[in-house]
Formats: structure tokens, C-alpha cells, sequence
């Protein structure tokens, strides 16, 4: 056998095992305590696990732009007595070269049970399930981000209070 041959034939095995690793892998995400829903009793929530980048400078405050979404935890009722939700750990898988490194928190309304992300330059994120482009499903009343790096400093499990009037979220330190 050529040596030719069996560098083509490692070389093949080494690059199936590392896809077939990276398809495998991922993390579990902390569960998060949410508050601060007096305003949006009667809605729903669904909380993304994306894979996205700062937007524009990366200025403060501003949304990333998602190129994919890894995971999905939809419809999440915040009822009118509840003054938190709890939003379970949940299993996101790394898909290739992608890894969940922003959490997205989307409050929309209760009836809208296929909700799909948009970015603000109109674009749709991979990942997502789309049957149509109804844009009943891209409307919502909030978007809420939170940054991985920011979320594994908040401690286990993560509280968050939103807050609506200024439209971004406390880490709550009770």
C-alpha cells in the first residue's frame, strides 16, 4: 500500500471523528429565576440558546445579530399571579462549529405558538422552524438579551429581573 493511501485513509477517519464529535457535544444551561412580569401577564415567553455576534461596535444595550439558533425552550405562560417564572436547564447541542454563546429572552403573545426570530436588519437566523412566513409569527412585545460570559457570572441557578420601562434586565442579587 501506497504511503499516499494511508495518509488519504487517516486523514478521512480523523476528519469523521472530529465532525462526528463536535455533532455530539454541548452543554446544559443554568435553570433562570425571571421577575419583574407584572407587565406582561397574559403573554408568553420563549427563550433562544443562539449563536450570534455583537452588533454594529458592539455597543452596550445594543442586539446581536444571530446566525443560528441551537435550541428552543417555547411558550412559557406567565400567568397573572405569578410574579416569576423559572425557566428549566436545558440540553443545547453544539452543531458543528457553532456554540450557544447568548441567551435571548422574547415575550409575545400567548396565541403566537410558533414564534420566529428576526434580526433587526430583517434577516432569519438558521435553526429555526419555519412553515411560512406569516408575520403573525415575528411579532412580539419584548426582546431581552443576555450574553453567555455575563450569564456563568450570575451564579446557579441565574436570576434575572426584567424591566420593561427601560427595556433591558437586572441581575437580580437577592
Amino acid at each position: 500500500m501506497k504511503k499516499s493511501t494511508i495518509f488519504t485513509a487517516i486523514l478521512l477517519l480523523s476528519l469523521v471523528n472530529i465532525s462526528l464529535s463536535y455533532g455530539a457535544t454541548g452543554e446544559r444551561t443554568r435553570e433562570m429565576h425571571i421577575s419583574g412580569l407584572d407587565y406582561y401577564h397574559g403573554s408568553s415567553m420563549t427563550v433562544l440558546f443562539v449563536s450570534a455576534r455583537e452588533a454594529g461596535f458592539g455597543m452596550s444595550g445594543s442586539r446581536p445579530r444571530v446566525r443560528k439558533v441551537l435550541s428552543t425552550l417555547r411558550n412559557i405562560s406567565i400567568n397573572k399571579n405569578e410574579i416569576s417564572i423559572t425557566v428549566p436547564s436545558t440540553f443545547v447541542p453544539r452543531n458543528g462549529f457553532s456554540a450557544y454563546n447568548y441567551i435571548i429572552l422574547v415575550v409575545h403573545n400567548m396565541y403566537n405558538t410558533k414564534f420566529i426570530f428576526k434580526n433587526l436588519d430583517g434577516t432569519i437566523p438558521l435553526g429555526q422552524d419555519i412553515v411560512d412566513l406569516n408575520t403573525e409569527q415575528f411579532k412580539h412585545n419584548e426582546v431581552f438579551t443576555l450574553s453567555k460570559s455575563n450569564a456563568l457570572n450570575l451564579g446557579n441557578p441565574i436570576k434575572l429581573k426584567l424591566n420593561p420601562r427601560e427595556k433591558f434586565m437586572n441581575f437580580d442579587e437577592e
